[in-house]
């Protein structure tokens, strides 16, 4: 029974891994989806009771380790857009300095957070506009590195994920925090699941 349940969570695995592969991807996605490919194999060499939860994981521990909005940042989508574009920079026009395609932000606002149908003339619409182009505020940022403590089904089929994670911030300074993030189904996303919130210590509710 553990070997028929093992086998049909792996199959599960590679049939969305193969369905997300065939489609059209921007450069940020194949880096997400090419790095959970190899925890996501990891996981199925290394485990042998294996339930979907630990599949989930790869994909939950990927885009939070690619995530940068937090807290009230999801409550703007600006703020969401903003606070995205250290996982977009790398991707901004090299002639159109400070500029990055729309289409980028919004395959990955989409993918990541299930935001769709933005009307960017009003994203950033105090800096300088250029049709078709999102203007990057310059701005220190920090990198998250997420542990995944534990994932909890909720009884509307949204999932609560809580992580350990590393803060080290542009100024040099690292902090330790504890984190919870909830994730919907989007079946939409090559992710198949979008994030909708996630709060830091104190604003982190208890699992």
């Amino acid at each position: 029974m553990k070997f028929r349940v093992l086998k049909t969570v792996a199959l599960m695995l590679c049939v969305v891994l193969a369905c997300s592969f065939s489609l059209p991807f921007s450069p940020e996605k194949n880096v997400v989806l090419a790095e959970e490919k190899e925890q996501g194999i990891a996981l199925l060499n290394n485990s042998s009771e294996i339930d979907v939860n630990m599949v989930y994981a790869s994909r939950f521990l990927n885009m939070l380790n690619h995530n940068f909005v937090y807290g009230s940042d999801f409550l703007e989508v600006e703020d969401v857009i903003n606070s995205s574009m250290p996982a977009l920079v790398k991707y901004s026009n090299p002639v159109l300095e400070g500029f990055i395609e729309e289409s980028y932000v919004a395959d990955y606002i989409f993918n990541m957070y299930g935001i769709d149908f933005v009307d960017f003339k009003t994203i950033n619409s105090d800096f300088e506009q250029l049709d078709g182009y999102v203007y990057i505020i310059p701005r220190g940022y920090s990198v998250y590195n997420h542990e995944i403590i534990s994932i909890s089904e909720n009884e509307d089929g949204s999932f609560s994920v809580l992580t350990s994670v590393e803060i080290s911030s542009h100024d040099g300074e690292t902090i330790n925090e504890i984190c919870e993030t909830l994730f919907v189904i989007n079946e939409q996303s090559p992710f198949g699941f979008a994030i909708i919130s996630s709060n830091f210590g104190a604003n982190a509710l208890s699992i």
